[in-house]
Formats: C-alpha cells, structure tokens, sequence
C-alpha cells in the first residue's frame, strides 16, 4: 500500500499507480486531495480493508478530470455508492478495467454505478458479464464520443444501447478489441453513431459484417469516406 501521507499532499493534482500490479488499495484519506485532476489505477478497498480508501471518498474530487478504477469484485463498490461517479461533475475521460475479477456480485454492483452524462471518453476493459452495463447507452451518455471495450465476455449490446430514432450516440471513434463472443451488425452500428469517423476493430471474428478486413485476427482500421484498398 502507499505510505498513507499521500493524503497529506494537498497540492497534488496527478496520482498515477496504473502500472504498480501489487498494490492491493490506495490509502484512506485520499478524498482529501481536494486539488487532484487525474488519479489513474484508483483500487478501492474492501469493506474488511478498514486503512484503504472506499469509491465513496472520490466524492470529494470535485476537480477529477480523469479517472482509471480497477474493479475485482462487487464488495469494492458501497451499497450507497451508485451516485459517486455521476456527481464529479468535471470528469471526461473515464477506464473501468475488471481485469482478475471474480464472483458474481461485481456486475449488478457495477452496472448502478453511472457516470456523469458529461464524460467525453470511455474505456471498459475485460468486463465480465454478457451483455453491456445498463448505463451504456446513448440516453445516460450523450456527449460521449470515443468509446473503447476490449476483453472480457460481452456477447451482445442491450436494447438500450441502440437508443431510438431520436436518441442516437455522438460517437466519433470506436475500438472493439478481443471480443470473441461479441455480435453485431455494421448496419446498425451505422444507424445508431452517424458522426462514426474511425472504427479500430481486432480479435472480433464475430463482427464479419464491419467494412474490415481480418476482423477474428489483427484487423485494422475503417475511416469515414475512405474507399477499402
């Protein structure tokens, strides 16, 4: 665990511990960094990890413009959690990896726990359960414009995530990687992100409808009104 006087850095506005695999929590008391703007690798603690820090402290980073949460399992998210990441008003990029994770009690947990409607960017890594987080969906993320999932078990998109004739995504760029069991038409990809500008599509070999070759293999690259070679 970090020394827990971090918390006392009040000028700090980067905390980075993405890359630190043994860390098992960050401190509690971090909610006091009341200055910070980017906290990436953020493991919360179990609710038998009494000196780490809970999801519920981040309700004080009300300057948290970048967030990376590294989820393993359902106990890390408070049962009065669900509002924590909604009310950081000032969040736009956004990582939820579940890399290692185990049980199943992380997904109801993880699909209450919603964003800000104002997130510009998101990144869902190795998530566990078959079809998308309910929140995944045009109607909760309207400003949304890149979107990122790769790994983990998803085999279909909700119905939600479609939207409707007037709720459609404002996707521009969209990367789907390692995702062997996920199925989707292009068409209705198309129908549902009109502003698509750049499709990054590998280790798919279900979405054989994308205009990209190699789609189950090292696939490539589509952009808006470029012809295929």
């Amino acid at each position: 665990m970090l020394p827990s006087y971090v918390t006392t850095f009040e000028k700090l506005t980067v905390l980075d511990v993405s890359h630190c695999g043994s860390l098992r929590y960050l401190p509690k008391g971090l909610g006091s960094l009341s200055n910070l703007q980017v906290l990436l690798g953020f493991k919360p603690s179990k609710s038998n990890q009494l000196e780490g820090c809970r999801i519920a402290e981040l309700r004080s980073l009300t300057k948290l413009r970048r967030l990376g949460l590294q989820l393993t399992q359902g106990d890390e998210i408070g049962d009065n959690d669900d509002n924590v990441l909604v009310g950081l008003r000032g969040l736009q990029f956004l990582v939820i990896s579940c890399f290692d994770s185990h049980g199943d009690d992380l997904i109801p947990k993880l699909d209450k726990l919603s964003p800000p409607q104002q997130l510009h960017e998101l990144s869902l890594r190795f998530y566990p359960g078959k079809m998308n987080p309910g929140w995944l969906n045009p109607f909760s993320l309207p400003i949304l414009r890149y979107l990122s999932i790769s790994s983990g078990n998803l085999t279909n998109m909700s119905q939600r995530f479609w939207g409707d004739g007037d709720n459609t995504w404002k996707i521009e760029g969209l990367m789907l990687e390692s995702l062997s069991d996920l199925g989707m038409e292009w068409s209705m990809v198309q129908q549902v992100m009109p502003r698509l500008r750049i499709v990054n599509v590998s280790w798919c070999p279900d979405l054989d409808s994308f205009p990209i070759e190699d789609v189950g293999f090292r696939g490539g690259v589509w952009k808006k009104g470029e012809r295929p070679s």
